[in-house]
């Protein structure tokens, strides 16, 4: 249960509703890169190095890496620093 309290549960959880909202309502969209700024310079660095056809699942993988990494960020350091 302690688990349902945790950010890197919820964000990464939140993450795959809104990958699949992208695949099967709204294609290429990439509506998280307007909120958040890390993954639209990620994506531009990666992008030269992608191949052509597939850039929107490389493109939801790294949303769902950046939504694990927020989650542990914010678990393991700004929580505790701030309770």
């Amino acid at each position: 249960m302690k688990i349902l309290k945790q950010f890197s549960f919820w964000l990464p959880l939140f993450s795959i509703f809104i990958i699949v909202y992208e695949l099967v309502f709204q294609p290429v969209k990439h509506s998280w890169a307007a909120i958040d700024p890390i993954f639209s310079f990620l994506f531009a660095l990666l992008l030269p190095l992608l191949p052509d056809n597939p850039s929107i699942f490389y493109a939801l993988a790294l949303h769902f890496l950046l939504a694990v990494c927020y989650g542990i960020i914010l678990d393991r350091w700004l929580i505790p620093k701030i309770m």
